[in-house]
């Protein structure tokens, strides 16, 4: 048996992005607390979109924009993340 850090674990949470926001156009990135935020290109209205307890990591939007795909990693294990 592999131990638990090998162990991966596929979760599918579903956020609201912000009501009425859309996701085209914005950017996603990590913030430096591992969270997963988007921004407008001009760098205005940052929204963090992952809860606390958790580092993210290469976040890749869907081929329609409305959905992110993130890895996220906490003392429990790792998983898929589609925001």
């Amino acid at each position: 048996m592999n131990p638990p850090f090998y162990r991966t674990m596929l979760l599918v949470l579903t956020f609201g992005l912000i009501a009425g926001a859309a996701a085209q156009g914005r950017v996603a990135f990590i913030n430096p607390s591992g969270q997963l935020v988007t921004v407008a290109p001009d760098g205005e209205g940052e929204r963090t979109l992952t809860p606390p307890g958790r580092r993210y990591q290469f976040p890749a939007w869907s081929p329609t924009g409305d959905e992110l795909a993130v890895i996220g990693v906490d003392e429990a294990g790792g998983g898929v993340f589609i925001v």
